[in-house]
């Protein structure tokens, strides 16, 4: 097949205009990775830092709090006196317990 002038120019600036668009298909290609991973890393992060500081600090501090909630409910026991006394500061921890949805001994 034997190609004028014109019709080799054509068909060069055709072959031009693709491996652009292929370069450009490639370079959006790689950015869509990227954007995923940085997705997924970031979801990792938003998700992954309460959860680290809820089983770290939020946890322990809860369990110190039931273990002095039942010392108070058994020295109020013990003594009725000191229970009088102590008793609003039992039920203000309970209900504050309650608020967040923790189980306050019962």
């Amino acid at each position: 097949m034997i190609l004028d002038k014109e019709q080799r120019e054509y068909l060069d600036e055709i072959y031009e205009l693709v491996k652009e668009n292929n370069k450009m298909l490639r370079a959006e290609k790689r950015a869509r990775i990227f954007s995923g991973l940085f997705k997924l890393i970031w979801m990792a992060i938003v998700i992954g830092i309460p959860v680290w500081l809820y089983f770290t600090y939020l946890q322990p501090m809860i369990g110190n709090l039931e273990n002095t909630l039942s010392q108070l409910e058994g020295i109020s026991k013990v003594n009725p006196q000191i229970g009088k006394q102590v008793e609003p500061i039992i039920q203000t921890v309970k209900t504050l317990m309650g608020m967040f949805g923790v189980n306050a001994g019962q």
